[in-house]
């Protein structure tokens, strides 16, 4: 039985990878407590040990207006370790699945941005996400970088948690509508990457290496996003929001700049691997869903 394993298992992705790979599988799981990615020694003595034939790494500093203050912390999380990874990797015959970001691109692109466009982040967050992608490039041949963008799920904190739980108490809110981008259900990237890892297990010499974008269909603004959350959780969660006023990012002002269109296109990995893309409305009514069957924030 291949055996596989998930790096950053405790993580809202990690979280869902592990669940979408609880099927007949040999699985090995490490959140932070159980492996330092930032540390090339321990890496390699682990990846010695469990000897997997894929590595899924869910692993991230994902703090994106912090990491302008912590950029070493951002870089080696999310630029140096992926390459210790991948160095790994191709030492021990493993493949890897990496996860990067929307955040590579500015936001100036007037349609969906395909993997052949090139990348131009703007804060540092998006910065170290595109050095991990090259760094892990540079060191395994045998690689998958999916790149997504706007990801929640029921677990940790994520835009639609915290716009619930602010909704819980306050009437109006007020949130940006002229960002867009692809919101995108954990649970659906996982499932894609459990398509994607079967396939690689089973055909290994059939695989078209490389980056691919994937995320939920459809585009929508943060205020849409937050919005239709409210609108459908305002009643069973009793929620004291009345009002999600639109408003321009300059009247939010945070420390990491974002791209103001960060839409994917998603076609390459839909001819690679036909993996199914729900609508974004619909992953979301799951996950709310979820997170109500659970009582999460609530």
């Amino acid at each position: 039985m291949k055996r596989i394993l998930i790096t950053g298992a405790n993580g809202q992705l990690g979280r869902e990878l592990t669940a979408a790979f609880s099927g007949p599988c040999d699985l090995v799981t490490a959140g932070r407590p159980d492996l330092d990615i930032t540390d090339p020694a321990a890496v390699n003595a682990f990846m010695d040990r469990v000897r997997p034939d894929l590595l899924l790494n869910a692993a991230a500093y994902t703090a994106v207006d912090r990491a302008e203050e912590e950029m070493d912390r951002a870089f080696a999380a999310n630029g140096d370790a992926p390459g210790y990874l991948a160095e790994a990797c191709a030492r021990t015959g493993a493949a890897m699945i990496h996860f990067s970001t929307d955040f590579v691109f500015d936001g100036e692109s007037e349609t969906p941005y395909r993997e052949t466009d090139p990348a131009a982040p703007l804060s540092v967050y998006g910065k170290s996400k595109l050095a991990g992608e090259q760094t892990a490039a540079a060191a395994l041949d045998r690689l998958i970088i999916l790149r997504t963008s706007w990801l929640y799920s029921p677990f940790g904190r994520n835009f639609i948690s915290t716009i619930l739980e602010k909704a819980r108490t306050e009437t109006e809110l007020r949130v940006v509508a002229d960002q867009q981008g692809c919101p995108t259900a954990a649970e659906d990237l996982a499932a894609a990457a459990r398509t994607i890892a079967d396939r690689i297990l089973s055909k290994e010499n059939d695989i078209p290496w490389g980056v691919y974008h994937w995320c939920n269909q459809g585009v929508t603004s943060w205020h849409g996003l937050a919005e239709i959350t409210v609108h459908l959780m305002r009643g069973p969660w009793n929620l004291a929001c009345r009002r999600v006023i639109p408003i321009p990012s300059v009247s939010y002002p945070l420390p990491a700049r974002r791209p103001a269109f960060s839409a994917l296109d998603c076609s390459a990995a839909d001819q690679a691997f036909g993996v199914s893309r729900p609508l974004w409305i619909d992953a979301l009514h799951r996950t709310l869903g979820r997170m109500h069957a659970d009582r999460r924030i609530r």
